[in-house]
């Protein structure tokens, strides 16, 4: 619920910039999870012609998400920024940035992602 509340919308700068450039990997803004698994299957069904469908239904897709409005105002604000290759460049950059916890001492075991 945290992403729901965060002030994304007040910072010129991502925060995953600022990580991207210490880490020396790609960095991801943003990875698109749910409890609601049918519901997270059916959005990427949708992406057969991305940049088509993307164009014309991006706000009834986020609609079915049920996310909350301000998130869905500022995807919709800021879609033509968003891409959906998920490489093997972003998944590593990704579980790099997941272990940096564990890397640190924060906590005691390292987080693994099931992508699917």
């Amino acid at each position: 619920m945290e992403n729901a509340s965060y002030p994304i919308t007040n910072n010129g700068v991502s925060f995953s910039d600022h990580v991207a450039e210490l880490i020396d990997y790609p960095y991801v803004n943003f990875v698109l999870v749910s409890y609601d698994e049918k519901s997270l299957e059916e959005f990427s069904n949708s992406l057969k012609n991305v940049n088509e469908l993307i164009n014309t239904n991006i706000t009834e897709y986020l609609n079915k998400l049920k996310l909350d409005q301000k998130l869905t105002k500022l995807l919709n604000d800021n879609i033509n920024t968003v891409y959906f290759d998920f490489t093997e460049n972003e998944r590593e950059a990704l579980d790099e940035l997941l272990r940096l916890p564990f890397y640190h001492g924060i906590v005691e075991e390292i987080t693994e992602v099931k992508y699917l």
